[in-house]
Formats: structure tokens, C-alpha cells, sequence
């Protein structure tokens, strides 16, 4: 939780320094998290500083140096929670930035939350799929998973941009989706992955909570 802190009271160059310096402390595996690591420093220069988001930030690091280092035995699930918190604090951030804009405009801004979201889902898909040992042909298939679950999010969050929703309302919708959407592209999706099918019905169950409880404005 240091990270999230220092993230907190620090200045933003200060904490990069300081980011940088947790994660290529040791160069193994820096390749394998690089993506969540990057989403975490954007996530970071655009956050507003409140505790909340120093929270999350040190879970990130704390989830991501973890499984780094082999400090966690379920380095997979580890990775697979590290996204999660990720897309949380993205949809909350995405909440924020489009409450009270044009919304003609906010399609567009929902694309970069596609790209990140491929970019998230193929880097864990990737650490899943080494774990498991499975074959070189499979990549084609993960990456088609991947660029799908990136191109629902952007149809999703455009979608989304244009119902009358509150800040608070919209983020958890926005989260329930992506989330839902990251377990279904997920490689044990197919198979016998009944937790990440349990999973994906959760966060749609949420998601349907969002929006019956909404207070919709127009």
C-alpha cells in the first residue's frame, strides 16, 4: 500500500520515480506486466488524489509485484484479480471524465477504453496461457478473444454514454460490463472454467442492480 500512499502525497513525478523504481528493482518478469503496469501510471496522472484511488493504486502494486516476484502460489488468479481492480478504477476514472460533456462526443471517448482493455486482457490472457503450458497455436485465438472484449467495451461504453445516468450509477454499470466481458473472453471460458462463468454472471447481476437503482436524469 506504500505505492498507493506515495502516489497520494507525493508529487506525480516523484511517485513515477518512485514506481519505477519498485517495478525494474528486479528485471524478472518485467515484460509479462509491463501493461498493467503502464495502465497503472496513466491511471495515476489522471486521477484525482482522494483515498480511494491511493487505495486501489497500492492494491495494483500490491497484486502486481506479488505475482512478480512469485510471492503468491496463485500467481494466475493474482494476475486475473489485478485486472479487475484495474478496470474498477478505470470505469470510475471514464465515470468522471465524461459526466456533463457533449454527449455526441463520448462514443469517441469510450475507443481508448477499448484499446486499454484489449491491451489488459491480452496481457493477462498471455500470463494465463504460459502458466498453463498450452500451445503456440492458441495465440491467434486468445488475441481475437482479446481485440473482442476490447471492441464490446468501446460498443458498451458508448452505449452506456448516452443513457442519463449519475456519476456514481454509470461507473458501476461501466465496471459491471467490462468486467463481465473480461471473463467471458477469458481462455477457461471455453472450457471448464465454471469460477469464471460464475464470475461473469455475478457482474452481469451487478450491472442489472446499477441500473434498477439508478436515478435517471435527463
Amino acid at each position: 500500500m506504500c505505492a498507493g500512499f506515495a502516489w497520494w502525497l507525493l508529487p506525480f513525478w516523484l511517485f513515477f520515480l518512485a514506481a519505477n523504481a519498485l517495478y525494474w528493482s528486479s528485471w524478472f518478469q518485467t515484460g509479462a506486466f509491463l501493461a498493467p503496469f503502464l495502465i497503472t501510471l496513466l491511471l495515476g496522472a489522471v486521477s484525482a488524489p482522494s483515498l480511494r484511488a491511493a487505495v486501489l493504486i497500492g492494491a495494483v502494486f500490491f497484486l502486481m509485484l506479488g505475482a512478480k516476484e512469485f510471492v503468491f502460489i496463485r500467481r494466475a488468479r493474482a494476475y486475473e484479480l489485478l485486472g479487475i481492480v484495474l478496470l474498477f478504477s478505470g470505469a470510475l476514472e471514464y465515470a468522471a471524465f465524461t459526466e456533463g460533456n457533449m454527449q455526441a462526443l463520448l462514443p469517441l471517448a469510450y475507443l481508448p477504453a477499448g484499446i486499454l482493455f484489449f491491451l489488459l486482457r491480452e496481457s493477462v490472457s498471455r500470463y494465463e496461457h504460459a502458466q498453463a503450458g498450452g500451445i503456440p497455436e492458441e495465440r491467434r485465438r486468445r488475441m481475437l478473444r482479446s481485440a473482442l472484449g476490447g471492441f464490446l467495451v468501446w460498443e458498451y461504453g458508448s452505449v452506456l454514454s448516452g443513457l442519463p445516468l449519475e456519476y456514481i450509477s454509470k461507473g458501476a454499470a461501466l465496471f459491471a460490463g467490462a468486467a463481465a466481458v473480461f471473463f467471458l473472453t477469458a481462455r477457461t471460458a471455453e472450457g471448464n472454467g465454471s469460477h469464471v462463468k460464475m464470475y461473469a454472471c455475478l457482474a452481469l447481476g451487478v450491472l442489472a442492480a446499477a441500473l434498477f437503482s439508478a436515478q435517471w436524469t435527463l
